[in-house]
């Protein structure tokens, strides 16, 4: 269980999604956008350029953006979805990916 930073008495459950049977942050993400300052990116822009200074972990909130290594797509990040952690256990400074909005995204 999480404990909401503003309620000690308030816990978060993870729960299956009844539907899909997938697992869901919801509460989670409504905590984070809640307490947090949200950056907000448009279609094109950089949020990490790979081999550049890292801003940090970032909380995908809304949008989708896409992962390159070197060029090449490697994939996408949608909501909820979490980057940049990798770098701040490895106490790297420089980000391993360029990361693009494909949208709107909100981090």
């Amino acid at each position: 269980m999480l404990s909401s930073p503003s309620n000690n008495n308030r816990r978060f459950d993870w729960a299956p999604a009844a539907s899909k049977g997938q697992w869901t942050m919801s509460a989670v993400q409504q905590t984070v956008e809640a307490k947090a300052a949200l950056a907000v990116y448009s279609q094109g822009d950089i949020v990490e350029k790979q081999g550049e200074d890292t801003e940090g972990v970032h909380f995908v909130c809304s949008g989708t953006l896409s992962v390159l290594v070197d060029g090449k797509l490697r994939g996408h990040y949608t909501a909820n979805d979490i980057f940049g952690a990798l770098v701040q256990v490895r106490r790297q400074k420089k980000s391993l990916a360029t990361v693009i909005a494909c949208n709107q995204v909100s981090l």
